[in-house]
Protein backbone atom coordinates (compact mmCIF):
# COMPACT_ATOMS: atom_id res chain seq x y z
CA UNK A 1 0.00 0.00 0.00
CA UNK A 2 1.46 4.02 -0.90
CA UNK A 3 1.21 6.31 1.92
CA UNK A 4 2.28 9.62 1.25
CA UNK A 5 1.50 12.33 0.14
CA UNK A 6 5.29 12.42 -0.57
CA UNK A 7 7.26 14.62 -3.16
CA UNK A 8 9.74 13.60 -6.04
CA UNK A 9 12.44 16.15 -7.60
CA UNK A 10 13.10 13.92 -11.05
CA UNK A 11 12.92 15.07 -15.01
CA UNK A 12 12.15 18.68 -16.23
CA UNK A 13 9.80 20.63 -14.43
CA UNK A 14 6.23 20.19 -16.19
CA UNK A 15 4.70 23.13 -17.40
CA UNK A 16 1.22 23.07 -18.73
CA UNK A 17 1.87 25.24 -21.94
CA UNK A 18 4.79 22.18 -22.44
CA UNK A 19 2.72 19.03 -21.35
CA UNK A 20 0.15 21.10 -23.27
CA UNK A 21 -2.94 18.25 -23.30
CA UNK A 22 -0.84 15.65 -23.44
CA UNK A 23 -1.98 11.83 -22.27
CA UNK A 24 -0.69 9.75 -19.58
CA UNK A 25 -0.44 5.97 -19.10
CA UNK A 26 0.96 2.70 -17.53
CA UNK A 27 2.18 -0.31 -19.30
CA UNK A 28 0.12 -3.43 -18.28
CA UNK A 29 2.76 -4.39 -16.00
CA UNK A 30 2.74 -1.18 -14.39
CA UNK A 31 6.81 -0.79 -14.18
CA UNK A 32 6.54 2.23 -15.99
CA UNK A 33 5.13 5.26 -16.12
CA UNK A 34 4.71 7.66 -19.91
CA UNK A 35 3.74 10.83 -20.47
CA UNK A 36 3.18 12.57 -23.93
CA UNK A 37 4.42 16.36 -23.73
CA UNK A 38 5.21 18.70 -27.29
CA UNK A 39 8.07 20.37 -25.87
CA UNK A 40 9.87 17.18 -24.28
CA UNK A 41 8.64 14.16 -26.74
CA UNK A 42 7.77 10.74 -25.30
CA UNK A 43 8.43 10.97 -21.54
CA UNK A 44 9.34 7.56 -19.65
CA UNK A 45 9.94 7.07 -15.75
CA UNK A 46 10.51 3.87 -14.54
CA UNK A 47 7.54 3.38 -12.00
CA UNK A 48 7.47 0.92 -8.12
CA UNK A 49 4.42 -0.09 -7.32
CA UNK A 50 5.08 -0.54 -4.08
CA UNK A 51 6.41 2.88 -3.08
CA UNK A 52 4.65 4.66 -5.70
CA UNK A 53 8.02 6.08 -6.70
CA UNK A 54 9.66 7.25 -10.25
CA UNK A 55 12.66 7.06 -11.09
CA UNK A 56 14.83 6.36 -14.17
CA UNK A 57 13.92 9.70 -16.34
CA UNK A 58 14.25 9.62 -20.04
CA UNK A 59 12.81 11.12 -23.28
CA UNK A 60 12.41 10.17 -26.43
CA UNK A 61 12.15 13.22 -29.59
CA UNK A 62 9.64 11.77 -32.37
CA UNK A 63 9.56 12.96 -35.75
CA UNK A 64 6.50 16.26 -36.44
CA UNK A 65 6.36 17.26 -32.79
CA UNK A 66 7.28 20.46 -33.31
CA UNK A 67 4.82 20.73 -35.68
CA UNK A 68 1.89 19.86 -33.75
CA UNK A 69 0.20 19.11 -30.76
CA UNK A 70 1.52 16.12 -28.41
CA UNK A 71 -1.89 13.82 -27.41
CA UNK A 72 -2.29 10.22 -26.73
CA UNK A 73 0.52 8.03 -25.55
CA UNK A 74 -0.55 4.28 -25.30
CA UNK A 75 1.83 0.84 -24.43
CA UNK A 76 1.31 -2.20 -26.59
CA UNK A 77 0.35 -5.15 -24.20
CA UNK A 78 3.54 -6.38 -24.27
CA UNK A 79 5.08 -2.84 -23.46
CA UNK A 80 7.66 -3.10 -26.54
CA UNK A 81 6.08 -0.58 -28.37
CA UNK A 82 4.31 3.27 -27.42
CA UNK A 83 2.07 4.27 -29.55
CA UNK A 84 2.07 8.14 -29.84
CA UNK A 85 0.02 11.15 -31.57
CA UNK A 86 0.76 14.41 -32.65
CA UNK A 87 -1.44 16.61 -34.66
CA UNK A 88 -2.75 14.31 -37.66
CA UNK A 89 -0.50 11.51 -36.87
CA UNK A 90 0.08 8.19 -35.30
CA UNK A 91 3.50 7.01 -34.69
CA UNK A 92 4.83 4.00 -33.33
CA UNK A 93 8.01 3.47 -31.20
CA UNK A 94 9.80 0.15 -30.29
CA UNK A 95 11.19 0.53 -26.61
CA UNK A 96 13.04 -2.58 -27.44
CA UNK A 97 15.03 -0.45 -29.97
CA UNK A 98 18.78 0.73 -28.49
CA UNK A 99 17.73 3.85 -29.95
CA UNK A 100 13.95 4.29 -29.60
CA UNK A 101 13.58 7.50 -31.15
CA UNK A 102 15.52 5.90 -34.41
CA UNK A 103 13.12 3.18 -34.43
CA UNK A 104 10.19 5.40 -34.45
CA UNK A 105 7.84 5.25 -37.91
CA UNK A 106 4.54 6.86 -38.84
CA UNK A 107 1.63 4.30 -38.76
CA UNK A 108 -1.00 7.04 -40.32
CA UNK A 109 -1.60 10.42 -40.95
CA UNK A 110 -5.04 10.08 -40.46
CA UNK A 111 -5.36 13.48 -42.61
CA UNK A 112 -4.45 11.98 -45.88
CA UNK A 113 -6.22 8.80 -44.99
CA UNK A 114 -9.77 10.33 -43.73
CA UNK A 115 -10.33 11.73 -47.12
CA UNK A 116 -12.81 15.04 -45.84
CA UNK A 117 -11.84 18.22 -46.00
CA UNK A 118 -11.90 19.08 -42.83
CA UNK A 119 -8.49 18.76 -41.22
CA UNK A 120 -9.66 15.41 -38.45
CA UNK A 121 -6.43 14.74 -36.66
CA UNK A 122 -6.30 12.28 -33.52
CA UNK A 123 -6.36 12.59 -30.09
CA UNK A 124 -6.04 10.40 -27.00
CA UNK A 125 -5.30 6.34 -26.92
CA UNK A 126 -7.36 4.23 -25.23
CA UNK A 127 -6.47 0.59 -24.71
CA UNK A 128 -10.29 -1.55 -24.68
CA UNK A 129 -10.80 -5.00 -23.34
CA UNK A 130 -10.79 -6.42 -26.50
CA UNK A 131 -6.83 -6.13 -26.65
CA UNK A 132 -7.13 -3.07 -29.40
CA UNK A 133 -6.49 0.49 -29.26
CA UNK A 134 -9.27 3.15 -29.76
CA UNK A 135 -7.72 6.46 -31.19
CA UNK A 136 -10.27 9.27 -30.97
CA UNK A 137 -10.38 12.10 -33.61
CA UNK A 138 -8.76 15.44 -32.89
CA UNK A 139 -11.91 17.37 -33.94
CA UNK A 140 -15.64 17.10 -35.32
CA UNK A 141 -16.05 13.25 -37.28
CA UNK A 142 -18.15 10.53 -37.56
CA UNK A 143 -15.36 8.08 -37.19
CA UNK A 144 -13.17 6.56 -34.42
CA UNK A 145 -9.68 5.14 -35.40
CA UNK A 146 -8.40 1.16 -34.74
CA UNK A 147 -5.41 -0.32 -33.98
CA UNK A 148 -6.37 -4.11 -33.94
CA UNK A 149 -2.49 -5.61 -33.26
CA UNK A 150 -0.84 -4.14 -30.84
CA UNK A 151 2.36 -5.83 -30.59
CA UNK A 152 3.56 -6.05 -34.06
CA UNK A 153 5.63 -3.72 -35.97
CA UNK A 154 3.91 -1.20 -38.44
CA UNK A 155 2.56 -2.33 -40.66
CA UNK A 156 1.44 -5.08 -39.32
CA UNK A 157 -0.47 -3.87 -36.25
CA UNK A 158 -2.98 -3.20 -38.95
CA UNK A 159 -4.17 0.29 -38.74
CA UNK A 160 -7.90 1.34 -39.38
CA UNK A 161 -8.86 4.56 -40.15
CA UNK A 162 -13.36 4.76 -39.82
CA UNK A 163 -12.88 1.76 -38.45
CA UNK A 164 -16.25 2.89 -36.40
CA UNK A 165 -18.72 4.88 -37.78
CA UNK A 166 -20.79 6.96 -34.89
CA UNK A 167 -23.86 8.54 -35.46
CA UNK A 168 -24.60 11.81 -34.84
CA UNK A 169 -27.83 13.11 -32.75
CA UNK A 170 -28.55 16.83 -32.91
CA UNK A 171 -29.45 18.66 -29.51
CA UNK A 172 -32.82 19.61 -29.62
Amino acid sequence: MVEGPFSQKIGPPLFNLEIDVGQTAYPHDARTFGINSKVHGAMRYDFNKETGEISNYRNFKYPLLDNGTAKGLAFSPSGQFLYLTAERNLFQMDLQDPDPEVSTVLVANVNLIDGTIWPIGVGYLQYGPDCRLYVSPGSTTFYIYVVYRLDLKAPDCMFEAKAIKTTYQPCI
